[in-house]
């Protein structure tokens, strides 16, 4: 009988020791799954939000030096594909109606190279299509209008949809289904501003932004970027961002104007030729034409003669203007040449030049004799 309550209890002991055993399995088990992204509830496991793979597509964007988006606006049925530099630099082009015009921005300003068929009703009349084609123009509200507006740095960019993931409420959990993006398989969120698409897999990248559609009654909106966030090393274990780099605090450019806007990776050779092709282009800006300023210059001839000489002179009006803001100042060249006759007889003549300022709100005739007497337009 003892041997049989010895053994019973044994096996007690034994069995209380297996279900030790089966509990801690049990708890390296949930340990697992909480590690594998998934969350319990009573008899309802739940996946959670898979956010790590966008914030970090995000930062990527941020840090790059250059960016390249293709994209269209289907109000102008147009289409536009621009590579942008964090320091602001764009250049690109813009197809509008069958017909591509170069776009370049640098310094603040914008510039296009629209082929002829695009300059007739364009120009002021005082100016020729001839005399520009091939050069950058400027100053244009139509001949710009189809190029896309504001800074598309990588910076700029990145900041909008950075602040777009920290506005949205609900990511897509692990194992979501993946969507197809061109060749790439991707995990779609639905933000604030629009449908965004990065890659299912590291190195995360954003591959496509789908502008939300405009309410019904209501203008294009654009985004604005948040104030700079601090910078981490590891990711925020709430948000799962990777500590993006401190972004710029420009405006979003994008407005929901535009279809969907696909991000184009870059190269190490393409980031090089990119800033090649800025360099060339900008190269050509000394002789660029800015179609917002109006340069008139008005002038009436005069002619003094004694019995042996005759003084030849000019009153000239000059007058500049702007359609924005301008620092309008600085002198133009002008030349004179005069051909003397006396009853149809030849009798001489002269040739001066002079430099004037651009803007003479009178006609100064003392003023031009004596820029003409100083050249020895006198004779």
């Amino acid at each position: 009988m003892r041997r049989i309550g010895q053994s019973r209890r044994h096996s007690i002991r034994a069995g209380r020791g297996r279900v030790r055993v089966i509990g801690v399995f049990l708890a390296i088990a949930s340990a697992v799954a909480a590690l594998a992204g998934c969350s319990t509830m009573p008899g309802h496991p739940i996946a959670a939000q898979d956010k790590v793979p966008f914030y970090y597509a995000v930062t990527d964007l941020l840090t790059q030096s250059v960016a390249h988006y293709v994209s269209s606006e289907p109000g102008r049925s147009s289409t536009w594909d621009l590579r942008a530099t964090t320091g602001g630099e764009e250049i690109g082009a813009v197809t509008t109606g069958g017909q591509r015009s170069d776009a370049l921005a640098v310094g603040g300003r914008t510039y296009v190279k629209p082929p002829a068929t695009a300059l007739q009703n364009s120009l002021p009349s005082s100016v020729s299509a001839d005399s520009v084609a091939g050069k950058w123009l400027s100053g244009n509200d139509d001949l710009a209008a189809a190029v896309p507006a504001g800074s598309w740095s990588p910076r700029t960019v990145g900041t909008a949809l950075l602040n777009a993931l920290d506005q949205t409420g609900e990511f897509p959990r692990y194992g979501a289904p993946i969507v197809q993006i061109g060749n790439d398989r991707a995990l779609e969120v639905t933000t604030p501003i629009g449908a965004l698409d990065v890659s299912d897999t590291a190195p995360y990248r954003v591959l496509r932004l789908t502008p939300a559609a405009p309410v019904t009654g209501e203008s294009a909106t654009r985004t604005t970027a948040p104030a700079p966030p601090t910078t981490a090393d590891d990711p925020d274990p709430a948000t799962g961002s990777p500590g993006a780099p401190a972004p710029a605090s420009e405006p979003s450019p994008i407005t929901t104007d535009f279809g969907p806007i696909d991000f184009v990776p870059m190269s190490p050779a393409d980031i090089d030729g990119t800033y090649t092709d800025l360099i060339a282009q900008t190269q050509q800006l000394s002789a660029a034409v800015d179609l917002g300023i109006n340069f008139d210059f008005s002038q009436t001839g005069n002619i003094n003669c004694s019995d042996t000489s005759c003084t030849v002179s000019a009153d000239v009006t000059t007058s500049t203007t702007s359609t924005r803001k301008a620092n309008l100042s600085g002198n133009v060249s002008v030349s004179m040449t005069s051909t003397v006759t006396v009853d149809s007889r030849p009798a001489g003549g002269c040739a001066t030049t002079g430099t004037l300022p651009v803007n003479i709100r009178r006609a100064s005739n003392e003023l031009l004799k004596q820029y003409i007497n100083e050249a020895g337009g006198s004779r």
